[in-house]
């Protein structure tokens, strides 16, 4: 995520302006990671390249059902 002030902001490609367009995070942002099961609906979820200092979000996809409005989440971390 970029700072942006007191917010982070993640860009993502243009779609012409269109509405309906699809938006996608731009490919160079995406760190690759593998999930392990740890049990108990927890995760440990290891990079696959050392991450640089900043702010990053982990994005969980939700459903495509956009009628019932199951958008996926975002949670924030900050690695020093």
């Amino acid at each position: 995520m970029n700072g942006k002030g007191a917010r982070g902001e993640v860009e993502v490609e243009s779609g012409n302006g269109s509405v309906g367009e699809k938006h996608e995070v731009r490919a160079e942002n995406i760190v690759k990671a593998s999930p392990e099961d740890l049990g108990g609906h927890k995760y440990r979820r290891t990079c696959h390249e050392s991450l640089k200092g900043g702010e990053y979000l982990v994005y969980v996809v939700g459903s495509i059902d956009t009628i019932h409005g199951i958008y996926g989440k975002g949670y924030d971390f900050t690695v020093e």
